[in-house]
């Protein structure tokens, strides 16, 4: 094994060019370390059918294809068919974090498995990564370091899916590109995610599921103090299919949906500030045994603002009619109609009730 002396005294950008040397001197021997690395992490083999490393100019490249895993019964986990990623040297030390000033990555599939209740884990002997866990321990730091992180990238990604196994049916999420791009002024995030039983249905659809677009700007000291704006746009009609996997048992089914929702977050110095959201629907049809309630012409609004080291919420809605019905058979002459507005303060934590009229 070969060692560098990093002291100051070398300076960091000979020690930073000598590592890099190194490692590529040894890629070869880089393959199953990764591959045992990934292994310990996640508790199955992985898989790894080639990975190169070279240098360009003072940036290291890094190829990667065919990365798979899966549990010893054949259960997929995820794979990865092509990845190329060139590591900005300078940048990543000036940040002391990896930037890559060029990362295209196609092809990746992960898969999901519905466990007890709302779970959602791998088959045994895998272990889902901590951050994937179905209550992972995140902060809001966290969540503000991750985000700096990430805007700092420059990427692009085609062909994303993330396979949920339920009980009875199986679903696709699936990206077809999402792109970071920019310069040292801006940093645009954007991409869009249908929602389908299969790939070949899921590329037919014409409006997206859900469409995101994220905006960023570094602040006076750089990245560390980046301002940023979030949207996300989502169409409801296409979240039904995914209404029965995430329903508990004892909750009504989501028979059907329309309209749509919208997201806003916003950063300041480096900080998730205020998150807004809003929320309108025509008509929602739900179904509990042999009874339905439809609702009309649904408004719901959201407000998150920070406070100190954490924040308060508050969250409004209004259904302009609810109709109950159920078969003739059943007691009722007729249906029941009700109008009303439950809102709700999730920053006290009280359910204010407002009076409901009824013909009954």
């Amino acid at each position: 094994m070969e060692f560098i002396d990093c002291s100051l005294a070398t300076g960091q950008h000979r020690c930073a060019a000598a590592s890099t040397r190194l490692a590529i001197s040894q890629s070869d021997a880089l393959t199953p370390r990764i591959e045992a690395l990934l292994e310990a992490r996640i508790g199955v083999p992985v898989t790894i059918e080639h990975l190169s490393l070279s240098l360009a100019r003072n940036d290291l490249l890094l190829r990667l294809d065919g990365l798979h895993a899966e549990t010893p019964d054949g259960q997929a986990l995820f794979s990865l068919q092509h990845a190329g990623l060139r590591l900005d040297t300078w940048a990543s030390l000036a940040n002391w974090a990896p930037i890559f000033s060029d990362a295209r990555i196609s092809g990746t599939e992960f898969h999901l498995y519905q466990g007890e209740g709302a779970a959602w884990q791998w088959p045994k002997p895998a272990e889902l990564p901590l951050l994937m866990e179905a209550e992972p321990d995140v902060d809001l730091a966290t969540i503000d370091d991750w985000a700096g992180l990430v805007l700092r990238q420059r990427l692009w990604v085609d062909d994303t899916r993330v396979v949920l196994h339920g009980r009875h049916d199986t679903v696709m999420l699936h990206a077809q590109t999402l792109l970071l791009t920019g310069d040292e002024r801006r940093t645009r995030l954007e991409g869009a995610i249908n929602i389908a039983e299969s790939l070949q249905q899921a590329r037919k659809v014409a409006l997206p599921a859900a469409e995101m677009k994220v905006e960023m700007q570094p602040g006076q000291r750089g990245f560390s103090d980046f301002s940023a704006a979030f949207q996300l746009d989502i169409q409801l009609d296409q979240l039904v299919v995914l209404g029965d996997m995430f329903r508990p048992d004892h909750a009504a089914y989501l028979e059907q949906a329309g309209g749509s929702a919208r997201l806003w977050g916003r950063w300041r110095a480096g900080r998730l500030e205020e998150a807004r959201v809003a929320v309108d629907v025509p008509q929602l049809t739900l179904r509990h045994n042999v009874q339905y309630a439809v609702l009309r012409d649904i408004e719901a609004n959201g407000l998150w603002q920070r406070d100190g080291e954490g924040g308060e919420a508050w969250l409004s809605g209004d259904a302009e009619s609810v109709e109950w019905a159920q078969p003739p058979a059943a007691a009722w002459d007729r249906p029941y109609h009700a109008t009303g507005t439950p809102r709700i303060s999730l920053g006290s934590g009280k359910y204010v009730p407002v009076p409901l009229s009824s013909p009954h």
